[in-house]
């Protein structure tokens, strides 16, 4: 296809104010990744959209299989949706404020 760019996996995106640090999540319009690797304000920074990763996690336990919520306002995953975006599910019963989540595509 002459029109085909990339898989889409990481998606280039100016850093936030304060910057991007690598390893931070980031909810950016209806695009919500992990940050690739660090940058200053305004310069690009890739956004991984895919994947696996052990995260922090706040409020009551989750199973497998479960939901997984973004809460913009504390930058921490949630198993309460409301007023939250969903961005994964977990892949492992969340423990001691951990749980393993697998990103899914957000559409907002």
């Amino acid at each position: 296809m002459k029109n085909y760019l990339s898989e889409g996996n990481v998606i280039d995106v100016p850093a936030p104010a304060g910057g991007a640090k690598s390893g931070d999540f980031a909810l950016i319009g209806s695009l919500f990744g992990c940050y690739v690797t660090s940058a200053d304000e305004g310069e690009l920074v890739g956004l991984e959209r895919n994947g696996k990763y052990d995260v922090p996690f706040t409020g009551n336990a989750v199973a497998v299989g479960a939901k997984l919520y973004w809460k913009a306002a504390d930058k921490a995953f949630t198993g309460a949706a409301t007023d939250n975006t969903l961005v994964g599910i977990a892949v492992s019963a969340s423990a001691d404020s951990k749980v393993e989540i697998v990103l899914v595509p957000t559409v907002v």
